[in-house]
């Protein structure tokens, strides 16, 4: 049976918290996320995480610490697939979403927005 690679919610939550805080184990990730979760839910989805290669993950004591697997990130991340899946494959498509969404965004991040995209222009001349 193929590993499932289909990306929720809260598996994206989980990650967030994870990247922010560089380690982290269930509990932290629980704290982190105000305790809105059970925390046998976010063990389970955690170590699926790890199963899927999202997580790397050693053992401290009796509880496990998980990190983001950076090797992963050479193969395809989350949100490539997420790309992928959503808007097929279309980076246009999603970022257009993403902004159309957000209707707070403000000038400071449209002004880095663009900052970006002259570094990513200037990127590909060189």
């Amino acid at each position: 049976m193929a590993k499932r690679r289909s990306v929720g919610e809260l598996e994206i939550e989980i990650l967030n918290v994870i990247r922010s805080k560089k380690i982290a184990s269930v509990h932290d990730v629980c704290n982190a996320m105000g305790q809105k979760r059970e925390y046998t839910t976010v063990m389970t989805v955690m170590h699926r995480l790890f199963e899927k290669g999202e997580l790397c993950r050693k053992k401290e004591g009796r509880l496990y610490e998980y990190w983001i697997n950076d090797e992963n990130k050479k193969n395809q991340s989350i949100l490539t697939r997420l790309k992928e899946k959503v808007f097929g494959g279309h980076s246009v498509e999603m970022v257009s979403y993403l902004l159309e969404m957000d209707e707070d965004i403000s000038k400071e991040e449209l002004d880095q927005l663009e900052s970006l995209i002259e570094k990513h222009r200037q990127k590909e001349r060189s």
